[in-house]
């Protein structure tokens, strides 16, 4: 039992830092080695697979194979039901080809999978706006903003949402919270300018 424990022990940490390597390689935008080594350490058994499994997800995302990308995203999901980063790169796919509704499932599924994850409420309120539902795209920037205040992008959102449906006032309230939540951000300080 203890050599057996000693194994998944290594497995482990050589998964974490092949995931570490990956990151680096894809923040390095060399895509082509991100994928060998995510490739390798979604391969390994342990706690990371499922991590790793949805990185190379988006790195074949990103290297425009969408359909590789989905189905790597759904073995993701099926080795962490609930990852919300999964859910959200299958609605990051969906919203590419044009399914909004598909999309705005998945972002939904992802917020309900971990309420404090960020990406899925933008990408959400994005999805929403073209379709003309400004009101649920507001709702889902107040959301993320009940959940972390300091979210001075979604703050930022609903001042120009305001600022575009004549709410000047409102509009420059919300670009100067914005600016006192993330200070120095000039695209708030921009905002402002506007009013």
């Amino acid at each position: 039992p203890e050599q057996v424990k000693e194994q998944l022990f290594q497995a482990a940490g050589s998964a974490q830092q092949d995931i570490e390597k990956g990151v680096s390689l894809l923040m390095a935008q060399d895509l082509g080695r991100a994928e060998e080594v995510l490739k390798k350490a979604s391969d390994k058994a342990g706690p990371e697979q499922a991590r790793a499994t949805y990185l190379l997800g988006h790195v074949r995302r990103l290297q425009g194979r969408p359909d590789e990308a989905r189905q790597t995203f759904q073995q993701a999901l099926q080795r962490d039901a609930k990852m919300a980063e999964a859910l959200h790169g299958l609605a990051q796919i969906e919203q590419a080809a044009g399914n909004a509704a598909a999309a705005e499932e998945f972002c939904r599924k992802a917020i309900v999978a971990r309420p404090e994850y960020a990406d899925a409420y933008y990408s959400l309120a994005e999805i929403l706006k073209p379709q003309n539902r400004t009101s649920d795209a507001m709702a889902a920037y107040q959301q993320l903003l009940a959940k972390d205040s300091q979210q001075s992008y979604a703050l930022f959102s609903i001042a120009l949402i305001d600022f575009a449906q004549g709410n000047a006032k409102s509009a420059a309230e919300k670009f100067k919270k914005a600016i006192e939540t993330n200070k120095g951000w000039r695209f708030a300080d921009a905002g402002l300018a506007w009013n």
